[in-house]
């Protein structure tokens, strides 16, 4: 079992797996979700077999498989431990009566004697194919066996040779498909102590001692709503867990990227997903004074920089501002390099403002490029009413005569 399956029992129970799934994900009545071991399982332990431990297999396959008998019955002897009064099993009543809540989700007697069964039906949980080697082997080692074999004279003193014992478990990082059918709120409750079940207590045999623990696996859409809920510490400690950046979630990293500020922390995911924004912060952090240190902090992300740039992005524009008072002589000659690319026209830095806010850009602009009596023609392009026009026009001239600069009104 060790080797584990053969190449065409795996497919065929992939293909069967495949149409199972999909049968329960398109069923509105059922939820389905999966679990990752964190620990080794082993399901049947104590059942019949030809060697000295059991396991439960899922005929014809072989395959791993957690019954839903199995998931029930741990579920509802989970609640009846940790819940109240309304969670007790009949079997552990001293009366014989179910709770109420513990009727509903899985049944049991009730006061009159009746037996009651429950809404939901916990549904076998099977094992998810990724690998044709879910097995490993495992170990019980027993001391002092003939103590325990009730020879005479024996006496549990540690002399005695231990003898191991070999057994085969589910390997840790197997996942298994869940699922439950009945009514929704029942059945969202159930899944949610199922979750904390297997986190805190496990599923099968010697969990005392840590095994058959799981742990909840996030749906590619729930990890993109938790990554667009996180903040920068929850994402830094998200992608050190997971050792980089997970493939399906592209989309919410690019959404993080450009809602977050930059932090040098977090440097790897603006250079992915939002380079522009990392190169205005290397600026930034790096307090370039330079062109030489703009040109080699250029070099670290030009591949991943877009060779067609929006000047209308503020920061394109604040990338520019910090580097093009640093060109010298060349740089200002050859047109063609990259640095003009990310020059803005006028009309860039006033589309999308309102009339207030280019007022105030006008009077604070200090730039050398685009010139400020540009802004004029720019300003007559926007299209605005004649009062706003007017308005900024007149912030324009206050401009020019802050720079001491001739004003044509032609």
């Amino acid at each position: 079992m060790e080797k584990g399956l053969s190449k065409n029992t795996f497919s065929l129970y992939k293909h069967s797996f495949a149409l199972r799934r999909k049968e329960l994900e398109d069923n509105p009545a059922v939820v389905c979700f999966e679990l990752r071991l964190t620990s080794p399982l082993v399901v049947g332990m104590g059942d019949q077999n030809i060697h000295e431990f059991g396991i439960t297999l899922q005929y014809p396959w072989g395959t791993p498989l957690i019954p839903g008998s199995a998931v029930k019955g741990a579920l509802s002897s989970f609640a009846h431990r940790n819940g109240d009064t309304d969670w007790q099993k009949s079997a552990l009543a001293a009366d014989g009566v179910a709770g109420k809540n513990s009727r509903v989700m899985f049944g049991g007697g009730d006061e009159e004697g009746r037996a009651n069964g429950g809404f939901l039906d916990f549904l076998d949980a099977w094992w998810v194919p990724k690998t044709t080697s879910p097995f490993k082997r495992d170990i019980i080692t027993v001391h002092n066996g003939p103590y325990y074999r009730g020879e005479d004279g024996a006496w549990p003193d540690g002399i005695e040779s231990p003898i191991p014992n070999g057994f085969i478990v589910v390997a840790p990082e197997e996942c298994f498909f869940f699922s439950i059918r009945g009514e929704k709120g029942w059945r969202e409750l159930a899944k949610k102590m199922l979750v904390k079940l297997g986190a805190e207590c496990g599923f099968g045999a010697k969990t005392r001692v840590g095994y058959g623990r799981f742990k909840y696996k996030y749906t590619s859409h729930e990890v993109a709503v938790r990554i667009k809920a996180m903040k920068a510490d929850e994402l830094k400690a998200f992608l050190e867990e997971k050792n980089g950046f997970p493939s399906d979630q592209q989309d919410a990293f690019t959404e993080k990227a450009q809602e977050l500020p930059y932090e040098k922390r977090l440097d790897e995911l603006f250079h992915r997903y939002c380079p522009v924004k990392a190169f205005l912060g290397r600026l930034e952090e790096a307090s370039v004074s330079s062109w030489q240190d703009v040109s080699t902090i250029y070099k670290q992300l030009k591949k991943r920089l877009r060779t067609e740039v929006d000047t209308r992005d503020p920061l394109v524009q604040q990338i520019f501002a910090l580097c093009e008072p640093l060109a010298g002589e060349q740089q200002r000659k050859d047109r063609e390099m990259w640095l003009w690319k990310y020059a803005p026209a006028a009309v860039d830095y006033l589309t999308g403002r309102s009339t207030d806010e280019i007022c105030n850009f006008l009077l604070e602009y200090n730039q050398a490029y685009p010139p400020l009596a540009d802004f004029a023609e720019a300003i007559k392009s926007l299209e605005a009413d004649g009062k706003s026009e007017k308005e900024m026009l007149e912030y324009w001239e206050m401009g020019m005569d802050e720079l001491n600069l001739e004003v044509n009104k032609k």
